[in-house]
């Protein structure tokens, strides 16, 4: 994964999109050697010319064998093809091991790829392309103004570069990259709850000494005495007892008349 414009967590200024590149699988060129050609390894039909048979009638003496050109011509066909199947086999396997890592970045990114797989080929000698490298687009910029929502996505980043079973040197760098912004986010979501956390003790601190105060008033608008009021209270008991010595005044004339 080669990182292309690698983005920085910034707080104070959130980032537009900042696609890291997963090139997860750089390309390796198959070695193809120069004695494998493409008209001689298709062609699978070599040309060998076999000595003549030595007749029965006559009786010939051993001579010590020796390679003919044609023999020579064979044995070389033979390696060629050989070595034209080794390099076919080696590009079959690049190509599937490419494949299947690319795949899994792009199945594991989810909504956060910001496009399919980009392939590098390699012609073989036997005239098809190969994939040899690859790379896959992923959103690594954090979401404006949401920690949290960066978080969540920053988690989907690093599954996604560490989805294949072989993870490269790039893969990792883009898994620290996503871990990285992963830490200042919650850090600036620690921060964002410790102000609101603040702010509502401030607000509970203010509020309480004037309700205490309110609860401390009425008491002492319970207990005040109109001066007022107390003069009337006392002129209305004044006015009973001297009505009632007055009744008790008839009653003992009363009593003393019969």
């Amino acid at each position: 994964m080669d990182l292309m414009n690698a983005t920085k967590y910034m707080s104070s200024a959130w980032l537009a999109k900042a696609p890291s590149l997963m090139q997860s699988q750089p390309s390796q060129s198959i070695m193809i050697p120069q004695s494998v050609k493409q008209s001689e390894a298709i062609d699978s039909s070599y040309r060998v010319n076999k000595p003549e048979r030595a007749s029965p009638i006559e009786d010939r003496p051993l001579e010590p064998k020796v390679e003919t050109n044609d023999v020579s011509e064979e044995r070389q066909a033979a390696q060629q093809q050989l070595a034209f199947e080794q390099v076919i086999a080696q590009l079959r396997a690049r190509d599937q091991e490419v494949r299947t890592h690319e795949q899994a970045h792009l199945s594991a990114a989810g909504p956060y790829a910001t496009g399919g797989i980009n392939y590098d080929y390699q012609t073989g000698p036997d005239g098809q392309k190969y994939a040899v490298g690859g790379s896959v687009g992923i959103d690594t910029s954090p979401v404006s103004g949401d920690p949290e929502a960066t978080i969540q996505k920053m988690m989907v980043v690093q599954r996604a570069a560490l989805a294949p079973a072989q993870p490269s040197a790039q893969d990792f760098k883009v898994a620290a990259q996503a871990s990285q912004l992963q830490a200042q986010a919650r850090s600036e979501l620690q921060a964002e709850r410790a102000d609101e956390l603040k702010t509502s003790e401030e607000t509970n601190d203010r509020s309480a000494p004037s309700s205490l105060n309110e609860n401390q008033a009425l008491p002492a608008q319970a207990n005040s005495i109109d001066p007022r009021n107390q003069t009337n209270q006392n002129t209305d008991s004044l006015g009973q007892v001297l009505e009632r010595n007055n009744f008790d005044l008839r009653m003992r004339l009363q009593i003393n008349a019969a």
